[in-house]
């Protein structure tokens, strides 16, 4: 049984070209329907990330700046200095 996905946003989720626009529905229509818990991963900031969540509805669980930000159902669990 998959309790998680782990995605990256540029190029996977998003549209190339720095666009906000998602990629194939079909895709989208399987991260709202999924079970688990759903990740994105990013370099892009904590904020992004939480826009990104907010417009797929599903808990902010994110990895945003290469690893520097983790959060967990909207709370930073993990902060590292840059």
């Amino acid at each position: 049984m998959i309790k998680a996905i782990a995605t990256d946003l540029d190029g996977t989720l998003l549209k190339p070209k720095k666009s906000f626009s998602l990629v194939e529905k079909e895709n989208i229509r399987f991260i709202k329907n999924f079970y688990g818990d759903i990740v994105l991963n990013s370099g892009r900031s904590p904020k992004f990330c939480a826009k990104i969540c907010k417009k797929l509805k599903i808990e902010h669980n994110f990895i945003a700046l290469n690893g520097a930000i983790i959060v967990k159902n909207g709370t930073t669990i993990y902060r590292q200095s840059m």
